[in-house]
Parts: structure tokens; C-alpha cells; sequence
């Protein structure tokens, strides 16, 4: 397998990280269903800045990829947007 074959997985894997880093935290706790389960303001952030933790930690780790050059600029830019939109969405969650 090439670089270039490798570094499509790898970019494929962090994609699917930033989306499912965002909603699991751990082996199989689902962080942000369980925030909206819970019944107080308080605790309900709890859970949302966990989640928007991991999205933080998965934006590191596209930038380390970009300086890497396993990305092209197109798949940053996509995922910086995502995780952007994914990051205001849980602030907008934690303090409504």
C-alpha cells in the first residue's frame, strides 16, 4: 500500500473521528445522548463539553495531519467547517 492509499485511510478514519468523537467518549458511552437525557442544566453541560472537547482534540488532529500532508486543503477546509458548525452547536448546548 502507498503513502498516498495510507493517508486516504487515515483521512477517512479522522472524518469519522470528528464525527463519532463528538457523540462517544470512552468505549460505549454515548456522551451527548446522555447529556440530553439528563434532567439539569448543569449537568446536561457536563456532558456537552465533553463532547466538545473530543471535537477540539479532532481539529488537532486535522491540523496535525494537513502539516503532515495526508490531507489536501479541500478534506481541511471540510473538516475545520464541520467541526466549526459541530463545536458552535454544543456551545449553543451548554450555555443556551
Amino acid at each position: 500500500m502507498g503513502r498516498w492509499a495510507e493517508a486516504e485511510i487515515v483521512a477517512v478514519d479522522v472524518i469519522d473521528t470528528v464525527a463519532v468523537a463528538v457523540h462517544v467518549h470512552g468505549n460505549d458511552t454515548v456522551i451527548v445522548a446522555e447529556g440530553a437525557g439528563k434532567t439539569t442544566r448543569a449537568d446536561k453541560a457536563k456532558y456537552y463539553t465533553i463532547a466538545r472537547g473530543s471535537a477540539m482534540e479532532s481539529a488537532a488532529h486535522l491540523d496535525v495531519m494537513r502539516v503532515e500532508e495526508l490531507i489536501d486543503d479541500e478534506c481541511y477546509a471540510a473538516g475545520v467547517a464541520l467541526l466549526e458548525r459541530v463545536v458552535a452547536m454544543l456551545t449553543r448546548m451548554i450555555d443556551p
